[in-house]
């Protein structure tokens, strides 16, 4: 599902589920290892690397020109922007999304419902959901 609010593609693919059968579609020009592992319902971009040993969720978006390095995990239905970058044995939790030429450095691990602002600079773990912006992140408050 190419939709890229990852609430709204976690609510089409619960719609459609047993109704249809989700197909993982790959650009021809993305570059993928042989042994990595992309779940239903992913799409691939043009110019996008997925490293060995990486391996991909369900319902998830690579966009254009998006890098995974070795042994990451993407859980379900996250995204990474175009032009983000992730180091090796990254994880990204569920419904998480990295902004536009955002990077997250080598083992860092964010949980789920995280988002990273466009150019956001991930250096350390990220243990609690919300919108993380600059470089370094850094998380935004919400004003209730």
């Amino acid at each position: 599902i190419g939709v890229g609010d990852n609430a709204a593609r976690v609510e089409l693919a619960a719609r459609f589920a047993g109704i249809l059968r989700f197909a993982v579609a790959v650009h021809p020009s993305a570059v993928v290892a042989p042994d990595v592992v992309i779940g239903a319902g992913t799409v691939v971009m043009p110019g996008a690397v997925l490293n060995t040993g990486t391996v991909v969720g369900r319902h998830c978006i690579v966009n254009t020109s998006a890098t995974a390095d070795h042994d990451c995990v993407l859980e379900d239905f996250t995204h990474l922007s175009p032009g983000a970058h992730l180091a090796g044995e990254v994880h990204i939790g569920a419904r998480s999304w990295i902004g536009a030429g955002g990077i997250v450095v080598n083992g860092a691990r964010l949980c789920a419902d995280c988002r990273v602002g466009a150019g956001g600079v991930v250096i350390h773990s990220l243990t609690q959901p919300g919108t993380y912006v600059g470089v370094p992140v850094r998380r935004l408050e919400s004003k209730a």
